[in-house]
């Protein structure tokens, strides 16, 4: 049986007072709302599928009802049209069809054997132009609102964010020289005579610290380090090969030892060259014996004789000749205060190793 349609009613007005409501969620977005009071019963549908939503709405009174369709003939009041119409929804005998300008429910009468519809037209409830405006206002505002708070967060952020890589920073170049600072730490504690211990490291005659520490205090003043310029066992026991690796550095100290183990030697500020040919003179030069602990100073003119047969600290106070480790060399103390063969201990002697040493200032 087609159903009638209810006469039209002023529904706003009406739709305020009525207070009794339930809700069916057909689905997410369609909701079926029943809401009554005395004498009017409401069937509002819900469409939020698209925007803006759309609403379709019966308002009809128990008269119209039973001009619908029997079946509400069975009920005495609207609480208890409202009850069953859920109570069949539940038991699924009740679906919805949703047109463009009206919504079908559509009901299936047990008792009748028979279904019926009931129509619910759509309401004019499209937006004015004006509260179209008002609304999109509205959400810029917010919009631009919502832009504002997400800029100020970002700069927030990224002002956190440099904060942090600072602080990272910071706590690295901290860590990083408690390391060092503890590392230093534990060298000094194992090596505290490091480095001067290392002055004639590389040295095959002296090794003793307290004769190292004894050449050193020859010295004018402590210098940063000394290193091996020419080593006879590796370099060979000739002049020209003593020119080779000795020339043009300065100042230098030679280290002697005899072939009966006497060590001695000499210092010189003079920059030696295969080229000279004299005598020098040099005010700060010294000659020393490590057996005898002594440093003995220059007191003439003659404080260095270069020739290209020999090398010779004043005049003969000790020289060096080519081969020196099978050739004699001679020691007879002049132009130092030394007394007589208080170096090699003997006049003539010859060499079994010769050491020269750069001194760095």
């Amino acid at each position: 049986m087609k159903m009638q349609k209810a006469p039209t009613i002023n529904r706003d007005k009406i739709s305020l007072s009525l207070k009794n409501k339930e809700e069916i969620a057909i689905s997410e977005k369609l909701h079926l709302i029943i809401a009554y009071n005395e004498s009017i019963i409401s069937f509002r549908v819900i469409d939020s599928n698209d925007f803006p939503t759309k609403e379709y709405e019966l308002l009809s009174n128990i008269d119209n009802l039973y001009k619908i369709n029997n079946y509400f003939r069975m009920f005495n009041s609207f609480s208890e049209i409202q009850n069953c119409i859920i109570k069949e929804y539940q038991n699924k005998r009740i679906s919805l069809k949703v047109n463009e300008n009206e919504v079908k429910i559509i009901i299936t009468n047990i008792i009748l054997n028979n279904s019926f519809e009931i129509n619910i037209p759509k309401r004019n409830n499209y937006l004015s132009t004006k509260d179209m405006f008002n609304i999109i206002k509205d959400m810029k505002e917010k919009i631009d609102f919502l832009m504002t708070e997400n800029k100020e967060l970002k700069n927030k952020i990224s002002s956190i964010e440099n904060i942090i890589q600072k602080q990272g920073e910071q706590i690295k170049q901290l860590t990083e020289n408690k390391i060092l600072n503890k590392t230093n730490s534990i060298i000094n504690e194992e090596k505290p005579n490091l480095l001067e211990n290392n002055f004639f490291s590389d040295s095959d005659i002296v090794k003793n610290k307290k004769d190292i520490d004894l050449l050193v205090s020859f010295l004018s003043k402590k210098p940063k380090k000394t290193s091996i310029l020419f080593n006879s066992k590796l370099d060979g026991y000739t002049i020209e090969n003593f020119h080779k690796k000795v020339d043009n550095n300065w100042p230098t100290m030679f280290i002697i030892k005899t072939d009966t183990n006497r060590i001695f030697g000499g210092y010189t500020e003079h920059i030696w060259n295969i080229k000279n040919d004299g005598p020098y003179k040099d005010d700060n030069a010294f000659v020393f014996s490590l057996d005898n602990k002594q440093k003995y100073i220059v007191c003439s003119d003659i404080a260095i004789f270069e020739r290209k047969e020999f090398i010779q600290f004043g005049a003969c106070c000790f020289s060096i000749y080519n081969n020196c480790n099978i050739n004699e060399n001679k020691s007879t103390g002049s132009s130092y205060k030394t007394t007589k063969n208080c170096l090699s201990g003997k006049e003539k002697f010859k060499v079994n190793d010769y050491e020269v040493h750069l001194i760095v200032f």
